[in-house]
């Protein structure tokens, strides 16, 4: 496993290059996001690779959550179905701001950018 890193202009998008998060990977995604977490203001991470994933990996995404410098400049995206129905399930969808794709990302950080000022 691996993160593909994209910068924009106000942003830097991971993306996670697995199809899984399970407990064998998810302590290897937890060190990956961790390390990101200290070079960046503003992060989105896009699971649109991601199919399934179980405790473990929503434990990473915590984990990371916590150690993002503003945790309102952190966001998700690219939910596939079962994976979205996990952060439902386990009400995480209302702790994280969960978006759509890679636009709404750019949207997001744009209107950010402008309250800021």
């Amino acid at each position: 496993m691996k993160l593909i890193e994209k910068k924009l202009d106000n942003v830097v998008i991971l993306k996670a290059d697995a199809e899984r998060i399970f407990n064998e990977n998810s302590k290897l995604f937890k060190s990956l996001l961790l390390e990101e977490a200290e070079k960046y203001n503003r992060i989105a991470l896009d699971l649109s690779n991601i199919s399934v994933m179980d405790s473990t990996g929503l434990g990473a995404i915590i984990s990371f959550y916590k150690a993002v410098k503003h945790e309102e400049d952190f966001v998700i995206f690219g939910l596939q179905d079962k994976v979205k129905t996990l952060f439902d399930l386990t009400r995480l969808s209302r702790i994280f701001t969960i978006l759509d794709d890679e636009k709404d990302v750019n949207n997001y950080f744009s209107i950010k950018n402008e309250e800021d000022f």
